[in-house]
Parts: structure tokens; C-alpha cells; sequence
């Protein structure tokens, strides 16, 4: 005998007026999660950049620094996908569900002054993300740059002639 999974029964209580409220609430603090791990790996970033000492130590150093700028990059890139996801259902959930209601129109639209998808645009998930990716690529190319010209002029083995 198939032992079929039932779906539970949709909560009918829940309004959408709440369900709007929660995936605004969900959206802003992804944003604020995002902002406090960039901000942590810029600061783990500069703090390995000015690692001084014996040259294993800076390239152990730089290594590190070049991981942090890849992880930046993966972060900011999945984290702006599931913002993006987010604010879509977001703007269903207004089009589609909250659109009947005068009063929400009202309130989204500021009085009928903005349109629905002007009132729904969050430009910050949309634009920081890819700034703060183009950010991580310029870093870690810097960061090869870098390395490279501190072993030109320190070699990693001085006793053999470079």
C-alpha cells in the first residue's frame, strides 16, 4: 500500500494584508543580513591586506584575502537571487491578490500618485548587489596584482638568484 503525503490544510485566518506584511518584513531582513556579512568580509578583506611579516605569512595572507573576495562574490550573488525571488512574490501577491482591495491600492499607491509596479521597485535589491559584486571582482583582481608584484620584489625563496 503507497503511502501518499497529504498536503496540510491552507490556513484560511491568515489575510493577505498579513501575507504582504510578512514577505515585507522577510525582504528587509534579508537585506539587513546581507549588509552585516559584506560588511564583515570588507572588514576580514582589509584586515588581511595589511598582514605584514615574513613573505609565507603575507602569501598565506593574500591567499586567504582571495577566498574572502570569492566568497563575497557567492554571497552577494545567491543572497540578491533570493531577494529578487522575494520581492516577485511580493508583487504577485499585490497584483493578484491585494488589487481588490481599495484600500491597499490606496495605501500602495500613495493615494493613486504612483503606480503598483513603481510602489513594489526596490532599487537596492536590484542595483547594490551587482555593485557590490563588481566590487569583489576588482578586489580580487587587485589582490593578484598585488601578490604578484610583492614576490617580484621579495621573492618567496631569497637564496636562489630571481
Amino acid at each position: 500500500m503507497v503511502n501518499k503525503k497529504q498536503k496540510p490544510a491552507r490556513n484560511e485566518d491568515v489575510s493577505n494584508w498579513q501575507l504582504a506584511e510578512n514577505a515585507d518584513n522577510v525582504l528587509h531582513s534579508r537585506i539587513q543580513s546581507y549588509l552585516l556579512a559584506q560588511t564583515f568580509l570588507v572588514a576580514a578583506y582589509a584586515t588581511l591586506l595589511t598582514v605584514g611579516g615574513e613573505t609565507p605569512v603575507i602569501l598565506l595572507a593574500r591567499i586567504m584575502a582571495c577566498l574572502v573576495t570569492v566568497l563575497g562574490f557567492v554571497i552577494s550573488w545567491y543572497t540578491r537571487r533570493r531577494m529578487l525571488s522575494i520581492l516577485a512574490k511580493f508583487r504577485y501577491l499585490i497584483e493578484r491578490k491585494l488589487a481588490v482591495d481599495p484600500n491597499f491600492q490606496d495605501y500602495i499607491t500613495q493615494g493613486g500618485t504612483v503606480g503598483v509596479d513603481s510602489a513594489t521597485r526596490n532599487e537596492f535589491v536590484e542595483n547594490v548587489p551587482i555593485i557590490i559584486q563588481s566590487f569583489w571582482v576588482i578586489a580580487l583582481v587587485l589582490t593578484l596584482i598585488l601578490t604578484a608584484s610583492d614576490f617580484a620584489v621579495f621573492p618567496f625563496n631569497p637564496t636562489q638568484p630571481s
